[in-house]
């Protein structure tokens, strides 16, 4: 198996940083507090930080929108999500996994994501055989990439000034 792309795993350690953080703030205050990540932030820390924030990310998928990639950033966040479920059953989790590839991995679906294909061969293959574990590992990573590309460009945009200008910085 290669090696993970230093940035997707910045990502990861950054995503537990503000996990433990917001369970910090969950258990001071006993219940959800309003957090979100700055603009600071996401300036410094990249697009890590915007993954994790919840306005900011709107301002993104206004951007990716305009770019027509927004199914990069809904796969993202599917994945992500289907990292984090707990599955009563095997057959639960391979119907989830089978449900997301049909979506955003097989071609001409609505949300395709543009993935070599070796990649989309991967997790086909590991689909078939029935292998949840690491399934999704490579086009997750490829899509992060493909997100970083695009945020790169979206902090040169009107709408990140526009997500300055109203978020704060």
């Amino acid at each position: 198996m290669a090696a993970l792309p230093p940035n997707f795993d910045v990502h990861m350690s950054y995503k537990i940083k503000t996990t433990k953080s917001s369970k910090k703030l969950n258990k001071f205050f006993g219940e959800q507090a309003p957090h979100d990540i700055c603009v600071r932030e996401i300036r410094n820390e990249g697009l890590k930080a915007l993954l994790q924030s919840k306005i900011p990310l709107c301002y993104f998928l206004y951007h990716l929108l305009e770019e027509f990639s927004c199914e990069n950033l809904f796969f993202f966040i599917e994945l992500e999500q289907y990292a984090s479920f707990t599955y009563v059953s095997h057959v639960q989790q391979l119907a989830t996994a089978q449900h997301i590839h049909n979506t955003y991995l097989t071609r001409n679906s609505h949300f395709e994501v543009n993935l070599d294909d070796k990649v989309r061969r991967q997790a086909t293959a590991a689909l078939e055989d029935q292998r949840v574990e690491g399934l999704f590992d490579n086009a997750k990573r490829a899509v992060y990439s493909l997100l970083e590309s695009s945020f790169m460009r979206f902090c040169q945009t009107d709408t990140f000034t526009k997500m300055v200008m109203n978020c704060g910085k």
